[in-house]
């Protein structure tokens, strides 16, 4: 999925990302939890580990299934035609 981002216009997604008002709190967010999954990875702390991936998991609550659905189906589609 995000090959295909980089297979479409980047003044299109520069359009998107620089117009959008929340850009920088978001990718500020992001650059500390990328920080922050180094350091955990770094240490091997797994505990820590288990502790953010199931937050993530939370946050997207019964969605997860879905995308877990959908994904597959996609996947399984890919592989089909290959």
């Amino acid at each position: 999925m995000t090959a295909r981002h980089f297979a479409q216009s980047p003044d299109l997604y520069a359009s998107i990302q620089m117009s959008n008002p929340a850009t920088k709190e978001v990718t500020e967010a992001f650059a500390r939890a990328a920080r922050e999954l180094q350091e955990t990875a770094a240490r091997g702390d797994r505990t820590a580990f288990r502790r953010m991936f199931e937050e993530v998991s939370a946050f997207f609550g019964p969605f997860t299934d879905q995308a877990l659905e959908q994904s597959s189906f996609l996947i399984d589609r890919l592989v089909e035609r290959t």
